[in-house]
């Protein structure tokens, strides 16, 4: 009885077979799917029959955004077998420099589309910007500025290495309001010194003043020795020699027998005056030496104070060795380009200067080259760079600056114009107009 019951139970009833809903199953292993279904994306789709999307079954939940720097992941929702849009989360947004990863590439403040520029914007600085460093915008210090920014130019290469707008060159500055008399500059190994009457002014190598001094007595020589300065001044009891150290140092001594001299030059330790037509030297220690008649009115001293030309001849400072008898000049100066190459500048003739050792020897002379001098006063020279340098005024009141390669005509109202040059390729001028000082500092010509 009970088989057949069983089997008539069985004939009644119909075998289970589930019909696939699509997007409802997820494919098993190996992609496995039951009959008229096939895997795709993970669910098992109709063969005939399936429509829309099936990304997701209704009702599932997921994460969705980014947890990396200020981003925080949402929440997705399925609907209709579609993910809907991410929920709460909040996204990347430009980079800026804030100490964070706004963008949420996992790095802190990088691929910042456009930072601040710089201070300087002329010259080599033109494209140069701040850096960010810690979450905030850093001044910009001198690498900022690229390989070829100099704080103080000193390159002549054709760029503003400081930026301040102008070429191998510094804009003219003031150095002095009133300046009456005698006045120099100078370089020293800090930068440079301008002297009047009752005034030392301090100069750094871009000419702003550092400090400023008082000195008393007409000054009537000046030199430079590193960082100390050589100033004579008259006095009642004769020139007065000081040392002027650039701390604010100093000593004097007095040489009581150079009363009221006719004429004064000093190179480093060295002095030499001319008294009544006779020419006296003094080289740091004893009393003066007299060298004898000068006839012409030349009196230089070279650069370091090796040679002392009249025009009684040519002395070796250090040993006081007459080494030419007979005028040498006048000169506008006597320069020492090397160790043994001394060049006088002939004050009739600038631009001829001409190598004293063959004056010494007695063999043709030879002279270097040629400089393409125009008619001018004031005249002065000087060793730049092994290379002869001259400057002077022209009768249209333009400031000439010349050496053997070249000539730069500076159009400038002025009076009376120094020169001073160093070891660097920048070479300073300083000139007097209306009773003030200015200067500039330029390229030598090349």
């Amino acid at each position: 009885m009970r088989p057949a019951l069983l089997c008539l139970l069985l004939v009644g009833c119909r075998l289970y077979d589930p019909r696939p809903i699509d997007c409802r199953i997820l494919c098993g292993a190996n992609l496995s799917c039951p009959l008229d279904t096939r895997c795709a994306d993970g669910f098992c789709r109709l063969i005939s029959g399936a429509h829309g999307a099936c990304e997701c079954r209704d009702g599932d939940q997921r994460a969705c955004g980014s947890a990396v720097g200020i981003c925080q992941p949402g929440l997705q929702r399925c609907g209709g077998h579609e993910w809907g849009a991410c929920e709460g989360a909040i996204g990347p947004r430009e980079e800026s420099c804030n100490g964070l990863d706004d963008n949420c590439d996992g790095l802190v403040d990088d691929e910042i589309s456009l930072p601040p520029p710089c201070a300087r914007l002329l010259g080599v600085c033109a494209n140069a910007r701040q850096r960010c460093l810690d979450g905030a915008w850093r001044a910009c210090a001198d690498p900022a500025y690229g390989p070829d920014f100099e704080p103080v130019e000193v390159s002549c290469d054709g760029l503003d290495n400081d930026c301040d707008g102008v070429v191998d060159s510094r804009p003219v500055v003031q150095l002095a309001a009133q300046v009456t008399g005698r006045w120099f500059f100078l370089s020293t190994a800090g930068g440079f010194a301008l002297i009047d009457a009752t005034e030392l002014n301090w100069l750094d190598r871009s000419l702003q003043p550092v400090f400023r001094s008082q000195h008393s007595g007409e000054v009537l020589g000046a030199a430079s020795s590193g960082d100390t300065l050589i100033l004579a001044a008259a006095s009642d009891a004769g020139v007065v020699l000081t040392r002027v150290e650039r701390d604010g140092g100093s000593s004097s001594r007095t040489i009581g027998q150079w009363l009221a001299p006719d004429a004064l030059e000093l190179a480093g330790e060295v002095a030499t005056a001319r008294l009544n037509s006779q020419v006296q030297l003094l080289t740091g220690q004893g009393a003066p030496t007299l060298l004898g008649p000068d006839t012409d009115g030349t009196l230089r001293l070279s650069q370091t104070g090796g040679l002392l030309a009249w025009s009684g001849g040519l002395t070796r400072t250090s040993d006081l060795t007459l080494l030419r008898t007979g005028s040498v000049g006048p000169l506008a100066a006597l320069i020492e380009l090397g160790s043994n190459l001394i060049a006088g500048v002939p004050l009739a003739q600038p631009g001829q200067p001409r190598f004293l050792p063959d004056l010494l020897a007695g063999s043709p002379s030879r002279t270097l080259t040629a400089l393409p001098v125009p008619p001018l006063t004031g005249i002065q020279a000087t060793e730049h760079q092994g290379r002869v340098l001259l400057v002077g005024i022209e009768t249209l009141n333009a400031l000439w600056l010349v050496d053997e390669r070249g000539t730069q005509r500076r159009s400038i109202d002025l009076e009376s114009v120094r020169l001073t040059a160093s070891g660097e390729p920048m070479t300073a001028l300083a000139w007097e107009h209306a009773g003030a000082i200015y200067a500039v500092r330029r390229c030598a010509p090349r």
